[in-house]
C-alpha cells in the first residue's frame, strides 16, 4: 500500500515538474497523455471535451467519407479479399445470437491499438441504427495509416434484409430489427448522411427536426424521394428513415426496402406522442446542463 502511495506521489511530481518546465521554456513537447491532463489542484475543465448537443438543433458533424461506405450488395466481393477483418461493433448480446461468419466482436475505437490490422481490409459492422460513430472511427483510422477501412452501410439490419447468411441462432426478422424508437429516430434526424421521410400533414413533421415531407407513403414516392437525395449526396447517403403510422410486417418492410435499395431502410412507427415525450426529457437534460455548477475561471 505504501509502495502505491509513493508511486502516485512520484507521478504527480513528474507531471507538475514537466508541465512547469514546458511553460517556462516553451521548448519541451509533452506526450499527449500528459499534455491533456490538468495540473495538480486545477479545477478547470478540459476544453477538448465535446459539449452536449441541444435537442432539436442539427448537429454540425463531420461529413462521412465516401470511401468509408460499403453497401451490403458489395459484401461478397469484400469477403473475397485476402484475410478480411470483419469487426462487429454492435450489441454484444446480439453478436452472441447472430453474426457474420468469422466476424470479431470488438469496440471499433479499440482498433487504434491493433497495429497488426493496419494492412488488412477492415469492415466495421454495427446495428445500422447508431452507426454514426463508426464512420467517425473509419475516418480516424484512415488518417492514422490504416490501409483499408470501411463501414457496412445499414449494419446487420441491412444485411439481414438481403437474406444473407449468419452464424449462430435464428436471428430476428429484418422488419423487427429495422424498427427504431423515438431516441433512435431523433438521432438519425441529426445525422447529415441520413434522411427522414414523413407524409405531408403528419404531426411528426412539426415535431421531428430535419424531416422531408412526401406526398404519400408508397414505395414509388419513397423511392423518388431517396433518388433525389442520392443525386445530391451520392454515396454519402447511408440510410433512410420512414416515419409511418403503424409498424410494418415483414412483407411490407421488404417491399419498401427493395424500393430504396441500395440505401438501407429504417422504420419509425412510434407516433408523435413518444417523440414529444423524448424531446421534452432531452430538453430538461439540456437545461440542467446549461444551469450546471459554475466552473472556476481557468488560466
Amino acid at each position: 500500500m505504501h509502495h502505491s502511495v509513493f508511486l502516485r506521489a512520484a507521478f504527480l511530481f513528474l507531471v507538475t515538474t514537466l508541465t512547469g518546465a514546458a511553460d517556462a521554456q516553451g521548448v519541451l513537447e509533452l506526450p499527449s497523455v500528459l499534455r491533456d491532463m490538468p495540473r495538480v489542484g486545477s479545477m478547470c475543465k478540459n476544453d477538448r471535451l465535446p459539449d452536449l448537443e441541444e435537442p432539436g438543433k442539427a448537429i454540425a458533424a463531420r461529413r462521412v467519407q465516401a470511401a468509408c461506405v460499403l453497401r451490403v450488395s458489395e459484401i461478397a466481393d469484400f469477403l473475397q479479399k485476402k484475410e478480411p477483418a470483419v469487426i462487429d461493433a454492435g450489441n454484444e448480446a446480439e453478436f452472441s445470437q447472430f453474426h457474420i461468419s468469422n466476424a470479431m466482436r470488438l469496440d471499433a475505437a479499440s482498433l487504434r491499438t491493433r497495429g497488426h490490422l493496419r494492412n488488412k481490409a477492415i469492415l466495421l459492422v454495427g446495428d445500422g441504427k447508431a452507426d454514426r460513430r463508426l464512420y467517425e472511427v473509419c475516418s480516424e483510422l484512415r488518417s492514422r495509416g490504416f490501409r483499408s477501412v470501411q463501414v457496412m452501410a445499414g449494419g446487420m439490419t441491412a444485411y439481414l434484409a438481403q437474406g444473407l447468411p449468419v452464424n449462430g441462432q435464428r436471428p430476428p426478422s429484418a422488419a423487427e430489427l429495422a424498427h427504431i424508437d423515438a431516441s433512435q429516430a431523433w438521432a438519425q434526424s441529426q445525422f447529415p448522411e441520413s434522411i427522414v421521410l414523413v407524409a405531408k400533414g403528419s404531426v411528426l413533421a412539426e415535431v421531428l427536426p430535419r424531416v422531408q415531407p412526401i406526398a404519400s407513403v408508397t414505395p414509388s414516392s419513397v423511392r423518388s424521394a431517396v433518388e433525389r437525395q442520392r443525386k445530391q449526396r451520392g454515396e454519402r447517403l447511408v440510410n433512410v428513415v420512414l416515419a409511418v403510422e403503424a409498424p410494418f410486417d415483414e412483407e411490407t418492410f421488404l417491399k419498401y426496402s427493395r424500393a430504396v435499395a441500395p440505401v438501407p431502410l429504417l422504420i419509425y412507427a412510434g407516433g408523435s406522442g413518444p417523440m414529444k415525450a423524448f424531446l421534452a426529457a432531452q430538453q430538461t437534460v439540456w437545461s440542467n446542463h446549461q444551469r450546471g455548477p459554475r466552473q472556476p475561471r481557468c488560466g
